[in-house]
C-alpha cells in the first residue's frame, strides 16, 4: 500500500502475471481480494490453466483479465506446454460469460503457433467461441535472461524474434473472420 498515491495519481493499479499466476491460485485469489477492498485496481495475466472453481473464485477479484491461448491444438498444446487445452478452453469459455474485462491473446511462437494455417485455426476457434477482437503477441527473447538466472536451459535461444509487420498474415486472416486483430 506504500504505492497507493502512485496509483491514485496515475489510475493504475496492480497486475498479477507469471509464470502462471494460478498455479498460487488460492495465494492470489486472496490477494486481489485484499486489493480490491483497498480501491486498487487489479490485472492479471493468465492462461486460464486450473481448475474451474478455483479461476471461477479468481476472477472475481479481477477488473482487467488479460487470457492467453497459446494453441488451438489439445496435442500440439500438450506437445508444447505440457498440459491440456481443454481446461484453458472450459475456462477461457467462463470468461467470456463471466467478465466484462476481458482481452484474449495469442503470444505467436516460431515453430509451434505460427504460420497461416495456425492462424486458420485460431480463427475458427474464435469464431466458434464468440471472441470478436485479439492482441497477437509477437515472440521475443526477453525470458532468456530469466531462464540463465534460474539456471534452466533455455530452449528457444537460437529462434530469431518476431517483428509485428511478420504477422500481418495472422492479422489478414483474423480479418477474413470478423475477428479485430492488434499486433503488440
Amino acid at each position: 500500500m506504500k504505492d497507493e498515491p502512485f496509483y491514485q495519481e496515475s489510475g493504475g493499479g496492480v497486475t498479477l502475471s507469471g509464470g502462471e499466476v494460478l498455479y498460487q491460485a488460492e495465494f492470489a485469489t486472496e490477494l486481489l481480494r485484499r486489493l480490491k477492498e483497498k480501491g486498487i485496481h487489479t490485472a492479471s495475466e493468465t492462461t486460464g490453466f486450473a481448475k474451474e472453481e478455483l479461476f471461477k473464485k479468481y476472477i472475481e477479484q479481477v477488473d482487467l483479465l488479460y487470457f492467453d491461448v497459446k494453441h488451438h491444438d489439445d496435442e500440439q498444446h500438450k506437445k508444447g506446454t505440457g498440459v491440456s487445452l481443454n481446461p484453458i478452453l472450459n475456462n477461457l469459455a467462463c470468461a467470456l460469460k463471466e467478465h466484462s474485462a476481458l482481452i484474449v491473446r495469442v503470444p505467436i511462437i516460431p515453430n509451434f503457433n505460427d504460420g497461416p494455417k495456425n492462424a486458420e485455426a485460431f480463427a475458427k476457434l474464435f469464431n466458434q467461441m464468440g471472441i470478436t477482437e485479439v492482441e497477437l503477441l509477437p515472440f521475443h527473447q526477453f525470458g532468456e535472461k530469466k531462464y540463465a538466472f534460474l539456471d534452466r536451459e533455455y530452449k528457444m535461444q537460437d529462434i530469431p524474434q518476431l517483428h509485428t509487420e511478420e504477422l500481418d498474415y495472422f492479422k489478414d486472416i483474423f480479418d477474413e473472420h470478423q475477428i479485430l486483430c492488434h499486433v503488440h
